[in-house]
């Protein structure tokens, strides 16, 4: 989508890893590490960015750069850091998706065999991974007035972060909510967010999990857990950093 060339890809995988150290952290390392990955991939898109103005294409980064509404066209920073948001975000939270729903069919081998058996149950399963184990477990919310919430006084200004694990496994909103069933009927989530702030990003995320899905299980008969995966400690975004297979 941003016309990048495939040999960069492993790159940025890795200053979008070394990026996110940043998240919801005070260790100094690692913020230090974020802060050096950040600047890098700025430094990297503006130098892609002077040479598409030069010699535009189709991809959506050329676009940007013409893109103009009453005379108003995006800076320099604006349009370096909307592709290191697309980049990241588009990256983390789908490869995330995938991992830990991977490890969500390892741990039920009775439904990765019913998955198999019947592919065009992908869409429905994929919907309760995101609600069963989200990649991202929180978002901030500011109170827009003074009240009380459940006997919490909050305060205009103040920032609240809200769980989206919580929020799905809401008893009231899915029956057996502890439960992971591919088969559940319509599975309701906000790990895409909801209403005005819902993930621009959701239906392309959707669809390349279901194309991995799908290319997974027709390749390999028979799948299994290599070794116990260790889980990431970043407390936004949850998954696994490395899950290891055995066919």
């Amino acid at each position: 989508m941003l016309g990048l060339p495939k040999e960069d890809h492993d790159q940025f995988a890795y200053w979008s890893e070394e990026l996110m150290l940043g998240t919801g952290t005070a260790d100094a390392d690692n913020l230090d590490r974020s802060l050096k990955a950040n600047y890098t991939l700025i430094d990297y898109f503006s130098q892609v960015a002077e040479a598409k103005a030069a010699k535009p294409g189709e991809d959506m980064i050329s676009h940007l750069i013409s893109a103009e509404e009453e005379g108003d066209k995006l800076s320099g920073n604006e349009l370096y850091n909307t592709c290191v948001l697309l980049l990241v975000a588009g990256h983390e939270t789908t490869t995330r998706l995938i991992g830990n729903g991977l490890f969500l069919l390892m741990q039920h081998p009775e439904q990765l065999e019913q998955l198999r058996n019947n592919p065009g149950m992908i869409p429905q399963a994929i919907e309760e991974m995101l609600r069963f184990e989200p990649p991202a477990q929180a978002t901030g919310r500011f109170v827009l007035e003074d009240m009380d919430f459940h006997g919490r006084a909050l305060k205009k200004g103040q920032l609240v972060f809200v769980s989206i694990p919580g929020a799905n496994r809401d008893p009231r909103i899915n029956e057996s909510p502890e439960e992971f069933q591919i088969d559940r009927e319509n599975p309701k989530q906000v790990s895409f967010g909801y209403g005005i702030h819902l993930c621009i990003g959701a239906s392309l995320a959707r669809m390349e999990a279901r194309i991995a899905f799908e290319e997974i299980l027709a390749r390999y008969d028979h799948l299994e857990l290599a070794e116990t995966p260790v889980w990431g400690n970043n407390p936004f975004f949850r998954g696994v950093d490395a899950l290891k297979l055995r066919t």
